[in-house]
């Protein structure tokens, strides 16, 4: 399987869910101030324009709404959801949302100040600038803007609209063009957070590939080692073998170059000359037992290189008799 069919195979796309899952909940707690934030300087302004009772019961259910999304982020950080969880974390992050986009599209509606043109016209900025803080913030899950910009949004659109006046029909126009524009930016930075989250993906792995690869090709590596190894042991176990087997031999062997000089001797050839084995190696043959410069004539050693045949000799020892 390639690394493309691996990213858009099931676990790939879950894996990238997770990352774009991840972005938005590590977001959250940014989102949790402005909430908190503007819902207080909401309040404090529209007091004196607005029932105590609605502006109390309103700021209420938007604190404890912003509470219980805060349990939400507090049991995503605990349970550190597999790729193959995510999907019910986002429903509920987007549940979330949802729902605080309804409780400030309720400001549209019951905090709205029908007598007062500078409060309405703070109303839609405090709530244009919520939409345009979630497009920023969430767009890696673009249904989260959506969840929150409708709801947030259409209240005062419409309330706008039905009041008919010049002024109140180009401030809805333009609230709906503000939402038309922020729904496009939401797309395209929620595209652009999927392709870097596919990148990623596909680069983790061909990482992984490339890894699994290196590891195979050092575990077979390990196994030549090991076999060399075992070679290895095994031919100087049989060097071992042959020297014994050499040095047992009664009579004096040795191997000379075709220039008489000794390359190996077995401890025979100490009883003939009276030299060890090592001081006898590098040594020429001829001169070690006859004190000559060159073979002398009874040597097999020339006829042996002139024909390419086996020759014998026997040949008296200095000494014998």
């Amino acid at each position: 399987m390639t690394n493309h069919e691996h990213v858009n195979s099931p676990e790939g796309e879950n894996r990238i869910q997770a990352e774009l899952v991840s972005q938005i909940y590590r977001q959250m707690p940014a989102g949790l101030v402005a909430t908190g934030v503007n819902t207080l300087i909401l309040a404090f302004i529209l007091r004196g324009v607005v029932s105590h009772a609605i502006l109390i019961t309103w700021v209420g259910v938007t604190l404890v709404l912003a509470s219980w999304r805060y349990i939400l982020l507090v049991r995503y950080r605990r349970s550190k959801p597999k790729p193959n969880e995510v999907h019910r974390w986002s429903r509920w992050f987007i549940l979330g949302l949802g729902s605080s986009g309804v409780l400030w599209g309720a400001a549209g509606i019951f905090l709205f100040p029908v007598d007062s043109i500078p409060h309405q016209v703070f109303i839609t900025f405090v709530l244009a600038g919520m939409v345009a803080g979630s497009v920023g913030t969430f767009s890696a899950l673009k249904h989260a803007v959506y969840a929150f910009a409708v709801p947030a949004l259409t209240p005062i659109t419409i309330r706008c609209l039905l009041l008919g006046d010049d002024m109140h029909l180009a401030m809805s126009a333009m609230i709906a063009l503000f939402a038309l524009l922020m729904f496009v930016t939401a797309r395209n930075i929620g595209g652009k957070n999927r392709e870097w989250a596919q990148i990623r993906e596909y680069l983790a792995e061909l990482v992984y590939e490339r890894t699994a690869e290196l590891a195979d090709a050092n575990e077979q590596l390990q196994l030549e080692v090991g076999e060399r190894k075992q070679t290895g042991q095994a031919l100087e176990r049989s060097k071992k073998e042959w020297e014994a087997t050499f040095d047992a031999i009664s009579n004096w062997v040795s191997l000379i170059d075709p220039q008489g000089v000794i390359l190996k001797t077995n401890r025979a050839g100490k009883r003939f000359v009276g030299v060890s084995p090592e001081e006898m190696i590098g040594r020429k043959c001829f001169n070690l037992l006859h004190g000559s410069d060159k073979p002398i004539a009874e040597c097999p050693l020339p006829t042996m290189l002139r024909t390419g045949q086996r020759a014998t000799a026997e040949i008296r020892m200095p000494g014998d008799t």
